[in-house]
């Protein structure tokens, strides 16, 4: 890990010099990632290094929160109180981490929108869910050959 600091003053001509904007420049190169990265702040007091933590763990969170937008829109909330908002984004926290804590223990691999979306879709079915996602594809054959039975018999009905 290596490290770079530069300091930088913004300077206009019509304000004071101690209303000036004073950044900080770190930058930080990853050796396992082959990259560098540049953060831009105003905290002049920390160490370079912790400067780097906090903004990967901002990054970490700010992916969290795009995960929750993109897979659990909350486009209104149900109830008008405090009360009720927070439960339903407390709802939601939860169904993204439990969903996350499946996504990493199943051995078929699969994509959090892509699970997300099974997971909506057969919220009321009386599978076992590991079991369902691990062999969908038997689930999905078995459901057919219901259906095409299902089909027949309807096509037979007679309506007086």
């Amino acid at each position: 890990m290596r490290f770079l600091e530069m300091y930088i003053s913004l300077h206009d001509y019509e304000v004071s010099e101690e209303n000036c904007g004073k950044l900080r420049l770190v930058s930080y190169y990853d050796t396992k990632k082959d990259r560098t990265f540049y953060f831009l702040t105003n905290i002049m007091d920390m160490k370079a290094i912790e400067i780097c933590d906090i903004y990967q763990k901002r990054w970490t969170i700010e992916l969290f929160f795009k995960k929750i937008k993109q897979n659990f829109p909350l486009t209104y909330f149900y109830g008008d109180n405090r009360n009720a908002i927070q439960i339903q984004i407390w709802c939601t926290l939860i169904a993204c981490v439990l969903l996350t804590y499946i996504q990493k223990n199943l051995k078929k691999k699969w994509s959090f929108s892509n699970l997300v979306s099974i997971v909506q879709k057969h919220l009321f079915s009386y599978v076992k869910l590991v079991e369902f996602l691990e062999n969908i594809e038997n689930y999905a054959k078995v459901y057919m050959q219901i259906r095409k039975k299902n089909d027949f018999y309807q096509a037979e009905l007679e309506f007086t």
